[in-house]
């Protein structure tokens, strides 16, 4: 289509004007210029340099990835339906509406309709991604309203491509003939199938325990990752939280007003932290345990944020795509090495030597995959996202790891977990760890650690 048509089409904004109006919520040069289809672009592999790609900081996790693989995300979307509708009752214990009502595509779709007038600010008929960010910091919009809220977020990409109501590319946001379009789909649809289980996830995580910590926590085998790209952060904290979850205990004060102050070892401020209906649904969570992950997942995304030469509209947003040695650092005070994975950077011994003295001293040690170009994995381990290293044995040569989603993990050649139990530990080889990961990085000893 030509520019010449803009001038025919008045109502219709350009991508331009939608850049100035919409900033980009992130630092991506893409973003700056106009899109146009990306040509096939084919490695081949070369057995004399690193086997794996080098600009590890800058992959997405798996709510990003999903949005290029919609099978993973059908995946999860799926389990969440699962999970809220065993939950028999209708209303909770104060009357509102609960997750096993949102499993009605109805009462998404009515909502969103509804909504949508309210939550557009500058009334333009486009409900834009920057639009959606500042309303889910409002305190006001809770409950049902917020779940539908988040769940329009976190499918935005695929809900605002519908309709061709947008000149050029769909992407200026979501319209009233894009919810038209998306209510046609009808219930069985896959994008439905997401968007209403996102939402249910979303409420049932906003109702869950108002405690900071249970009287036993915090566990770290409770946290499992919301919608938000913060693999990196809470891959980390779940390391932190096994060794030492004093530690983490020591980080955070209730302030009683429904506000917490956070103390990261690797920040000189207090970082104060307030968490909306729409913020808790697509947060971190540790269930029952209490709400202590997805405060710091909050307070970290506001210390990056503080620092960002671009501040991301969400504090939520700034979690995302940060460098693991960055996580540790806030959290310990302490920064991590991190080794690429390769023939030419970091053998398979000098990995089996590293991991071995890591453990010995107690230090925290996480793991990722990255995005896979050319094939995809089959052994059902998420690629672009980092794992928590939860030990190495030397004398077997195994490594166990842990998926911060809480499942996800190495599967047999019938789809199931090797160990029987989707909770996202797994166990594997040495040698098949460095064969299918990428990158390790460590934390750094501390003085006393130091060794002759």
């Amino acid at each position: 289509m030509s520019r010449d048509l803009v001038l025919t089409q008045p109502q219709i904004r350009p991508r331009w004007l939608s850049l100035v109006e919409d900033p980009p919520t992130q630092l991506e040069p893409e973003a700056l210029t106009p899109r146009s289809p990306e040509p096939l672009r084919v490695e081949t592999p070369n057995p004399n340099v690193a086997r794996r790609p080098l600009s590890l900081d800058t992959r997405r996790d798996a709510s990003r990835r999903a949005l290029a693989d919609p099978s993973s995300q059908l995946r999860r979307a799926q389990t969440e339906q699962q999970l809220i509708s065993r939950n028999g009752n209708n209303k909770s214990k104060d009357g509102n509406t609960n997750a096993a009502q949102v499993a009605s595509p109805e009462l998404v779709w009515s909502t969103a309709e509804k909504q949508l007038p309210a939550w557009d600010l500058n009334q333009d008929g486009f409900l834009s991604r920057s639009e959606l960010e500042k309303v889910a910091q409002d305190p006001k919009v809770k409950g049902l309203d917020a779940a539908v809220l988040m769940s329009l977020l976190s499918n935005l990409d695929e809900i605002q491509a519908l309709s061709n109501d947008e000149y050029g590319f769909e992407n200026d946001g979501i319209t009233g003939k894009d919810l038209g379009e998306l209510r046609k789909l009808g219930d069985k649809a896959e994008l439905n199938q997401k968007v209403v289980g996102t939402a249910g996830w979303g409420l049932q995580k906003s109702q869950t325990s108002t405690d900071l910590f249970d009287q036993d926590g915090p566990n770290y085998d409770a946290v499992k990752q919301g919608s938000l790209g913060s693999c990196e952060f809470l891959s980390a904290a779940v390391a932190l939280a096994k060794r030492d979850p004093e530690a983490i205990k020591k980080m955070i004060s209730d302030n009683g007003d429904g506000s917490y102050t956070v103390r990261f070892p690797g920040s000189k401020d207090p970082i104060r932290v307030t968490l909306s209906d729409a913020e808790l649904g697509r947060a971190a969570t540790a269930g029952k345990d209490g709400r202590w992950i997805s405060v710091l997942e909050k307070a970290y995304g506001q210390f990056m944020n503080q620092r960002a030469l671009l501040p991301s509209d969400s504090p939520q947003l700034a979690t995302e795509s940060q460098p693991g040695r960055l996580a540790m650092k806030a959290l310990t005070g302490r920064e991590g090495d991190q080794d690429i994975l390769g023939p030419v950077t970091t053998n398979l011994a000098t990995t089996r030597k590293k991991l071995t003295e890591a453990m010995q001293d107690g230090r925290l040690v996480t793991a990722g995959i990255a995005k896979e170009l050319i094939t995809k994995g089959t052994d059902g381990l998420p690629a672009n996202h980092q794992y928590t290293v939860l030990n190495y044995d030397p004398k077997t040569d195994q490594i166990t790891l842990r998926n911060p989603w809480g499942g996800g993990e190495l599967r047999d050649a019938n789809g199931k977990p090797r160990d029987g139990k989707n909770d996202g530990v797994f166990t594997m080889s040495l040698t098949d760890f460095y064969a299918r990961f990428n990158d390790v990085v460590y934390e750094t000893r501390a003085p006393r650690q130091k060794r002759q």
